[in-house]
């Protein structure tokens, strides 16, 4: 075999790739742990809003939970899962361990982004093209970044499971893939743009209707347990000013555009004052 052929067999594993992707975060994640001290946070989540996710999830030490007893400026699950994680740690739970957790299930979220990237290059455009994008999402710095900073590895997870269900013609599990990512973040109805622009009317009826089914049983379940916190959380992201925008400077938003104190969390009204430009 030579030399060349030798490198393009490499390139060409994926197994391999996997590996060295999940590797390097890991590693990153061990090298520089989170942690907080004095309130201030080190490691690879500084300049993210673990600190702020973390605050809002030590609630449940007065057994005040999301939905139930504050609202949620996001979907449900982001919060539901950060909540479920630091119950499970119990006495044992501290920042550092619980951003452990949720290291390890964004680290499985990312490695299925890229396998993800891969087959739906390949199913697209090619074995070559489907390897080449892997390649290179594996080697972008900003998902890198963003993995410890926020929740977005999860949405991507689920769109792109959505979009993938979708070309393998699995209408129902790419409804409820879709479904998943709205509860995630809104972001992932963004596939219902193509859906209906480019899949025949009653085939995207059909996965549309079965996102939306899911997206509703599950508000209604949080409607069930506290009607007004349920109606913030679907309406919050409307009321944030502009940030960390070109419009945002042009409007003189010059903040992160954060909600407010941990405090207003703790009623339906405290979203008017919470949401902050600063």
């Amino acid at each position: 075999m030579t030399r060349s052929s030798s490198l393009g067999g490499l390139f060409f594993d994926f197994q391999l790739l996997l590996i060295l992707f999940v590797a390097f975060r890991v590693t990153l994640f061990l090298a520089y742990q989170p942690f907080l001290i004095e309130g201030a946070e080190r490691g690879v989540s500084v300049g993210g809003d673990r600190a702020y996710h973390y605050a809002l999830t030590q609630l449940a030490d007065k057994n005040l939970l999301p939905f139930r007893d504050w609202w949620s400026e996001f979907p449900p699950v982001w919060y539901s899962t950060t909540t479920a994680a630091y119950l499970v740690l119990g006495r044992a739970a501290t920042y550092d361990n619980w951003s452990l957790v949720l290291a390890m299930l964004v680290i499985v979220a990312e490695a299925g982004t890229l396998t993800l990237v891969r087959k739906i290059g390949m199913r697209l455009h090619g074995d070559a093209t489907g390897m080449a994008l892997a390649w290179i999402y594996a080697l972008l710095i900003v998902p890198v970044v963003f993995m410890w900073w926020n929740f977005d590895s999860l949405l991507t997870f689920f769109t792109l499971a959505g979009l993938w269900s979708l070309l393998i013609g699995k209408n129902v599990e790419s409804g409820l893939w879709i479904g998943l990512g709205a509860l995630t973040k809104f972001i992932s109805v963004l596939l219902y743009g193509a859906l209906i622009r480019f899949y025949p009317v009653r085939r995207a009826i059909t996965i549309i209707s079965v996102s939306l089914g899911f997206f509703v049983a599950v508000y209604a379940v949080l409607f069930a347990v506290n009607r007004d916190f349920a109606l913030v959380s679907l309406t919050a992201q409307f009321n944030k000013p502009s940030y960390q925008t070109m419009w945002a400077l042009l409007d003189g938003n010059y903040g992160t555009g954060n909600f407010g104190t941990i405090e207003s969390h703790l009623t339906a009204d405290g979203v008017s004052d919470g949401v902050s430009d600063k």
